[in-house]
């Protein structure tokens, strides 16, 4: 039997990406790729900042679940400060994995970035929306109660247990407790609903990782590659089926 109830949120998910399946409209960028990309759609507030979601660990994840995240590792690079591609690549080549879109959170010590803007704030909110770039947007909010910033994020979900691949194979963030707070989330399916979309996100996330390692993003999972060289792997979409192919021109920076 089917659930209505199931049936009909995914169909609301489906119109919540409606428009995102072109890259260029007109020859010009799509502006509602190019806002998802960037996050600017996340709005700068918690979502019932009281209930806090907790990371999992990849080797605590369910076992069928847990060797297909191990596989993608091994397979497809998974670059630093590249959380939107890292997620969507991801739930694209397994759509049984969500991705979620929101804030993540790291406690705030003497050592640590915001110890200084939160003890000189002057008003008593308990949130402080802060623009770390300098033009005006809003892209970290600091707990003021609970000595936490957050940062805008993405990452993915399984049966209702939430993971991230990009923070936790980064060595920046071994010891730290990520918090999430969660603001939406759609099934893979959404990604690859029809072969349009699919070409579109793939593309999108393939580009944009193979531009950000030619100008010199660190590779996280460098160590984890099966390649024949210390070199990632590079790939490209076939312009006949949609499948990944090494791209073999492109030059992969020297670790």
């Amino acid at each position: 039997m089917i659930n209505n109830q199931k049936l009909n949120k995914q169909n609301i998910k489906e119109k919540q990406l409606k428009g995102t399946n072109m890259i260029y409209i007109n020859n010009k960028p799509n502006e509602r790729i190019i806002e998802r990309i960037t996050l600017k759609h996340i709005k700068p507030k918690l979502t019932n900042p009281n209930k806090m979601i907790w990371r999992k660990y990849l080797k605590d994840l369910p076992e069928e679940i847990r060797e297909v995240v191990y596989k993608h590792i091994k397979e497809y690079p998974i670059i630093e400060r590249g959380c939107w591609y890292n997620s969507h690549l991801l739930s694209i080549i397994n759509p049984e994995i969500e991705v979620v879109n929101g804030w993540y959170g790291k406690k705030i010590s003497k050592s640590k970035p915001f110890y200084n803007v939160v003890k000189e704030y002057k008003s008593k909110e308990d949130f402080i929306k802060y623009s770390s770039n300098g033009n005006g947007e809003i892209d970290k909010i600091i707990d003021r109660k609970r000595m936490i910033y957050y940062s805008k994020h993405s990452w993915n979900r399984y049966k209702g247990n939430n993971f991230c691949i990009t923070t936790e194979l980064n060595p920046t963030y071994t010891g730290d407790f990520v918090y999430l707070n969660e603001q939406e989330s759609f099934s893979g399916k959404v990604l690859s609903c029809n072969e349009d979309t699919k070409r579109t996100y793939l593309r999108i996330c393939i580009d944009s990782i193979n531009h950000w390692i030619s100008m010199g993003i660190t590779v996280i999972n460098k160590n984890y590659l099966t390649t024949s060289t210390i070199q990632p792997r590079f790939y490209e979409i076939s312009k006949t089926n949609h499948q990944f192919t090494p791209f073999s021109k492109r030059v992969a920076v020297q670790s």
